[in-house]
């Protein structure tokens, strides 16, 4: 990995007259030189996607340094100007598991100084061109009301298959004092079931619960999450999966913590948000899920106070950030009591490759 410090947003004279092009490049193939600018533009997407602050480019920097699990393919294409990086999009497919006919395009993305040429068409184009002949399937996220919406949109020419409810708790209006009564009282009831509360401090699960256990019942919530009309196959989650996510992420500067609730020794309930040493004013939640014999016990709004209470205490996240599906009344009503407010939505969009004109 190049160790200089990214480039600002490329400044290019004369576009209208200059030559793009365009690159297949896989994540451990991007040249120095792209490497070096591509953090800047991913902090703005980062800015324009979630309407909070965004990391700091090392965040990106570290990202890119380090390996992604062994069951993910990540392909980049890469639009240059005179060797200035001017739009990227990057594609995730899984490999293994579930879902190996379908490619995630997570990102299409232009310089403002170069948009409206159809550079971003033209991305997206070869990366179709260089898919292999069993993915039949594109899937694709866009914000509300931004230029990546109407682009795919009009890509898709059909709604969104998947509508993502985006939000952001700004935990320091909370008063502690307030927030630790709650906990005591939401505890207390939890307890009174016979329900056992353990905090799992940075993924280290084998020392807190029964690792394969906690496995299973992530892959069940994962399960039992809604697709709306989306046709995914279900979520399949091995030791090895599970553990290589945890592994990546802690090299880009990420710790985790997590809530568990267990009844007679099993998992009831779970809740967990990972912080990155480069965005320490914003907590990511991740997974928060309730296996299905134990909802009704409040254990998600439980564990999620639970999770408030060590935000305010042990970090200096200044916002929460989390999305669910717009149909999960149940968790947002819980988000609603922790404060959440609503950003600009996602959607996801799903096309038969055979079926995309543009």
């Amino acid at each position: 990995m190049n160790s200089k410090q990214p480039n600002k947003t490329p400044q290019i004279e004369n576009m209208s007259t200059q030559k793009v092009e365009y690159n297949v490049y896989q994540r451990n193939t991007l040249p120095d030189n792209i490497l070096e600018q591509l953090p800047v533009l991913m902090q703005d997407m980062q800015r324009m996607g979630y309407g909070l602050p965004p990391a700091s480019t090392d965040n990106f920097v570290m990202r890119l340094a380090v390996d992604i699990p062994k069951h993910i393919q990540e392909t980049w294409i890469i639009a240059t100007v005179s060797d200035k990086l001017t739009g990227y999009c990057t594609a995730t497919r899984t490999i293994a598991y579930e879902n190996t006919n379908r490619v995630f395009l997570n990102y299409v993305y232009v310089i403002k100084a170069m948009r409206e040429r159809g550079i971003g068409k033209k991305i997206v184009n070869v990366l179709l061109e260089q898919l292999p002949s069993e993915v039949s399937i594109l899937e694709y996220w866009a914000i509300e009301k931004t230029a990546g919406q109407e682009f795919m949109k009009a890509v898709f020419q059909k709604p969104a298959a998947f509508t993502v409810r985006q939000s952001a708790s700004e935990v320091r209006n909370f008063d502690l004092i307030k927030i630790q009564t709650t906990v005591q009282k939401l505890v207390s009831n939890a307890e009174s079931k016979n329900y056992e509360l353990l905090f799992i401090d940075d993924a280290d699960f084998e020392n807190v619960v029964n690792l394969e256990e906690y496995i299973q019942a992530t892959e069940a919530i994962y399960n039992d999450m809604p697709l709306e009309e989306l046709t995914l196959e279900k979520t399949v989650i091995d030791e090895d999966r599970f553990l290589q996510g945890y592994e990546s992420g802690k090299k880009t500067g990420n710790r985790y913590m997590t809530f568990v609730a267990l009844y007679q020794g099993k998992i009831a309930a779970m809740t967990e948000v990972m912080i990155n040493k480069f965005q320490e004013h914003v907590a990511w939640q991740k997974i928060t899920g309730v296996v299905k014999e134990h909802r009704g016990n409040r254990l998600g709004l439980t564990l999620k106070f639970q999770m408030l209470d060590k935000l305010l205490r042990d970090t200096e996240a200044k916002y929460w950030f989390t999305d669910n599906s717009g149909t999960n009344i149940h968790m947002i009503r819980i988000n609603d009591e922790l404060g959440f407010k609503e950003l600009p939505k996602g959607f996801v969009y799903e096309i038969a490759i055979k079926e995309i004109r543009f």
